[in-house]
């Protein structure tokens, strides 16, 4: 696979002979900054240790000199096209039926355990979406792609001079000419995925970047359909609120409500 600046391949790691995966800079974008996100990526992800976080073997350098970031190799599909595909096959767009609500409502949960460990670490995300989830031919979840992870400063928050995410599922305080992100700028990437769980679609729709930036700083947080689940609906709007402060405080309360919501029913 390839990414904005890395490429992943399949390997074989002789000494233990096991597959694994080997992520490094594409040779188009390589310089000393794409060489130090790597090696930044592999550092955070060395400090996560979680079901749902690809483990990392090692970080090397290859016979270039180029940093190289060894992985868990993971056999399995995007949530993104299993979303897609399950989605189709629902005939009523006036009710969830109840085995799409739990297939992907559980793996929400699952990404979002891995996602909570991560903020007690003092480390976000800031580009969840399904696309970078997949899940394994047996049963495993992982939260992939943590190329543009940051650490949180002493004041639980990170200052960056430049966008970084994928636009469709951004929360306005991504966006900017000095963004600032915190774990609640997570709780609203956690509830544009919910969104597309809901309506099949992402929050934030457009021909081109300035387009959807627009969209998210002048409109209203985008609303799902009213012949949805009102709980759902709740817990979206709560996670997907413009301003921070009126968001859930941590991904643990949304999913506690979440759960509630499989086990009994409308909150």
């Amino acid at each position: 696979g390839m990414g904005g600046l890395g490429c992943v391949e399949a390997a074989r790691q002789l000494c233990f002979d096991r597959r694994v995966a080997i992520k490094r800079v594409r040779e188009d974008k390589n310089g000393s900054f794409p060489q130090e996100f790597l090696k930044k990526e592999a550092q955070l992800m060395g400090k996560l240790e979680h079901p749902g976080i690809p483990p990392v073997h090692l970080v090397g350098v290859d016979n270039k000199d180029q940093i190289v970031l060894v992985m868990k190799f993971i056999q399995g599909n995007s949530w993104l096209d299993i979303l897609k595909r399950d989605y189709k096959k629902i005939n009523s767009k006036v009710k969830l039926p109840q085995w799409y609500i739990d297939k992907h409502l559980n793996y929400f949960l699952r990404i979002g355990e891995a996602l909570e460990f991560a903020h007690q670490k003092g480390i976000i995300h800031r580009d969840i979406k399904p696309d970078n989830v997949v899940i394994g031919d047996y049963g495993e979840v992982y939260l992939i792609d943590w190329g543009i992870a940051c650490e949180l400063n002493e004041e639980k928050v990170f200052r960056s001079h430049s966008y970084a995410g994928t636009p469709c599922y951004a929360a306005p305080e991504m966006i900017g000419d000095s963004p600032c992100w915190d774990i609640r700028s997570d709780v609203y990437l956690m509830g544009a995925t919910l969104f597309q769980i809901i309506s099949g679609e992402p929050p934030h729709l457009g021909k081109e970047s300035a387009e959807v930036f627009k969209k998210i700083i002048q409109e209203p947080s985008p609303q799902i359909r009213e012949n949805f689940s009102a709980s759902l609906r709740s817990i979206c709007n709560c996670a997907m609120s413009k301003e921070a402060d009126d968001r859930y405080s941590s991904v643990h309360a949304m999913l506690e409500d979440i759960r509630y919501f499989l086990t009994q029913g409308e909150l």
